[in-house]
């Protein structure tokens, strides 16, 4: 039965926020193997930054904010993310996402989990 008044319940539903349309992209299943187990590592260490900003983090999913860094190229994702890195506007990635007990490859799957979805 259709509704009265001409109401439209997509019209009523409230404008969703960067945070809510990212979640929106990295919480759907990777279908590459290696990217599954980067999205397991993103979601135990590298969501608590990446979905917040916190630091200066880029949400994952905005490609405005990762185009620059992926533009560095892998390699230079790869290091900061394992190492560490602080940029000059004061952006923070501490080594391994600050969980020391993650592996190299682990450490590698998140971040190219991270440039699958916001490319």
């Amino acid at each position: 039965m259709a509704s009265c008044g001409g109401n439209d319940p997509e019209a009523e539903k409230p404008e969703l926020t960067p945070i809510q349309k990212a979640a929106l992209v990295f919480e759907k299943t990777a279908t590459d193997a290696e990217l599954e187990k980067g999205r397991q590592v993103w979601l135990g260490t590298c969501k608590a930054c990446h979905s917040t900003g916190l630091a200066g983090a880029p949400f994952i999913g905005d490609k405005q904010l990762w185009a620059p860094r992926i533009a560095k190229g892998m390699d230079t994702l790869f290091s900061h993310a394992l190492n560490g890195f602080e940029s000059d506007v004061g952006n923070t990635m501490p080594a391994r996402g600050g969980n020391l007990e993650l592996k190299d490859e682990q450490v590698i799957s998140a971040v190219k989990y991270m440039v699958s979805v916001s490319k």
